[in-house]
């Protein structure tokens, strides 16, 4: 990440000036609209949006090099500002950063003193979006005096001290064709509206999440309504209005929410959506981090028969993968080989990777630190408070008949 980050048009190789022996800059990398058109065309991988291409070219492994010359760099804070650099508030550090060589766009920075004043600003920005080399999806608003900015705070989320000015989303209408239930890894029921694809923003959008049946409830929404579709940070597709006519004809009415299935371990009727989505979190980057296996092609694996429960990953042949549709000699090759690199995963990276309810990274790190092993936690018993809520959730899972054979099949793999 680091040699790519340097390639970014704006990232100063070295700073000019009196700058201190540490510069500390926060940021945001971004693509430039005029190159999205040049950027997906011609063969190369193709961006929906202008983030996108950014955030692709930013995470691939091997991103082309007309992504990489889009990308470039919105400095907007110096993280380490002191009085011994010479400055006082934020405006003064953007123009330290810029006198060292960074691309601060100070034209784009305003002081304000009233709440009028900022609501002019915002206004004309809304005005002006379309005007940028950037996308734009609202302001920032920030404390300008740093001292001031100290005693305010950090939040867990955000800092005190500043707050975003959302721009309204891009949107679209289209027609309501269904209305589904998603299940989830943990068995977890989620309405999904299934439309009439349609372009918002750039995004071709044709599933767009209800969250859960409170919303489902207080929008009404059933197969035949027609809709207003927003994206949200231009990213997230979001039912925002349901549009009925006069004349309209209530369509098949949205089953009510379903309680959640027992955990699903194994691939059975009646579980598979729950499985797939379990066995897609196992290998996946909050997981044990297999490249090269996401949701399509553990979906064509499972219905194989090749990926009954997550041990059965470990025991794929690559002469087994390469007769199933869609996969190739060369990529069952470099498949299995990618799952054999996982080796014996410390224990509790592998308890993380089977998303059992109430045990997240914070909570599997600390047991980590707690326990040598995961027999100690195991054998610690109930009445061990060790660990605490989270040990007593991975207990329970392992203490149930689904949870048991996982963990025998994992010790036959050598895996625990």
């Amino acid at each position: 990440m680091i040699p790519r980050v340097r390639k970014i048009t704006g990232v100063p190789q070295l700073l000019s000036g009196g700058f201190p022996a540490r510069v500390a800059v926060r940021g945001e990398v971004y693509a430039e609209l005029g190159h999205l058109p040049v950027a997906t065309g011609g063969g190369a991988k193709r961006y929906a949006t202008a983030r996108h291409l950014a955030a692709g070219a930013l995470k691939s492994q091997a991103p082309g090099p007309l992504a990489l010359d889009a990308l470039r760099l919105f400095p907007f804070e110096l993280v380490n500002a002191a009085e011994s650099m010479g400055v006082t508030s934020d405006l003064a550090a953007l123009g330290k950063l810029a006198e060292w060589g960074f691309p601060v766009r100070l034209d784009l920075t305003w002081q304000a003193e009233k709440l009028d004043q900022i609501r002019a600003r915002y206004r004309e920005c809304l005005a002006n979006r379309g005007r940028h080399t950037f996308a734009a999806d609202g302001i920032v608003v920030k404390v300008d005096d740093l001292a001031l900015r100290r005693r305010l705070g950090q939040g867990t989320r955000a800092p005190f001290w500043a707050a975003a000015w959302k721009f309204p989303p891009a949107t679209a209408s289209t027609l309501v064709r269904a209305i589904r239930w998603q299940v989830g890894r943990t068995g977890r029921r989620t309405p999904v509206a299934e439309v009439e694809a349609v372009n918002v923003g750039g995004v071709r959008v044709s599933r767009v999440s209800l969250h859960n049946a409170q919303t489902l409830a207080r929008l009404g929404i059933s197969a035949g309504d027609r809709v207003v579709i927003g994206l949200v940070a231009d990213i997230i597709p979001q039912v925002l209005e349901v549009q009925r006519e006069e004349n309209h004809t209530d369509g098949a009415p949205a089953q009510p929410e379903l309680p959640p299935i027992d955990a699903c371990l194994q691939d059975a009727p009646g579980c598979r959506a729950q499985f797939l989505a379990r066995a897609v979190h196992f290998v996946s980057k909050g997981g044990l981090n297999i490249s090269g296996l996401g949701r399509g092609r553990m979906q064509m694996l499972v219905e194989a028969g090749l990926v009954r429960d997550l041990p059965s990953l470990f025991r794929l042949k690559p002469h087994e993968v390469a007769a199933v549709a869609g996969f190739g000699a060369q990529t069952a090759r470099r498949l299995t080989a990618a799952i054999g690199r996982v080796g014996r995963p410390q224990p509790f990276r592998l308890v993380l990777a089977l998303g059992i309810p109430g045990v997240g990274p914070a909570a599997a790190k600390r047991m980590a630190q707690q326990f040598t092993s995961l027999d100690a936690l195991l054998s610690a018993g109930e009445e061990d408070r060790s660990g605490g809520a989270s040990a007593a959730s991975i207990r329970r899972f392992f203490a149930t008949r689904g949870g048991g054979e996982l963990l025998t099949g994992f010790r036959e793999l050598g895996l625990i």
